[in-house]
């Protein structure tokens, strides 16, 4: 139900992985909260974490959004 602290537990819980350094990226959607409010953002926003995160990745993301530059115009599907 509305307002019974998931959101809350949710965001305690992804700040003691990330003060751990075992949190690779994370996302929280906030109605009314701007960029936050929609999906817009989210790939973006999970892909630069996981790049910053895991240096494995960073080649792969950049190759990425060098095959498709315009990626951040697309689909939320197409993205991923």
């Amino acid at each position: 139900l509305a307002g019974t602290g998931k959101s809350t537990i949710a965001r305690t819980v992804a700040r003691r992985y990330f003060e751990e350094k075992r949190l690779a990226a994370s996302f929280f959607f906030s109605r009314g909260g701007g960029d936050v409010g929609h999906a817009r953002k989210f790939v973006t926003s999970i892909a630069v974490q996981l790049a910053h995160s895991v240096p494995a990745l960073q080649q792969h993301i950049s190759d990425a959004v060098a095959a498709r530059s315009d990626i951040v115009g697309q689909l939320l599907r197409d993205q991923w």
